[in-house]
């Protein structure tokens, strides 16, 4: 059974397309692809297993706030749109 798909909007036929607009709230480009997956959703950690998971959450925010220590603000943003700008660029 497959659980993915990856299709170009100029293929959709125009119902489908109306769907996937309707969800996304916009417009698509007949240039674009759209990759639609689906899961069985995992239920959320509870008790200590949750307590560990918010636990590795803080360890790990920490080490990042350690790496940026002194850089200042400016920078760090800058460096945050340039890797989004490179994603962007580089998705297809």
């Amino acid at each position: 059974m497959q659980n993915n798909a990856l299709c170009k909007a100029s293929e959709l036929t125009p119902p489908l397309r109306a769907a996937f607009e309707n969800m996304l709230g916009r417009n698509l480009q007949d240039d674009e692809t759209l990759s639609v997956n689906a899961y069985q959703p995992r239920p959320a950690p509870t008790g200590p297993e949750r307590e560990a998971a918010y636990q590795r959450l803080i360890e790990h925010s920490d080490k990042i706030v350690q790496k940026v220590k002194g850089v200042p603000e400016e920078e760090i943003d800058a460096a945050i749109n340039e890797a989004i700008d490179y994603v962007r660029r580089h998705s297809e």
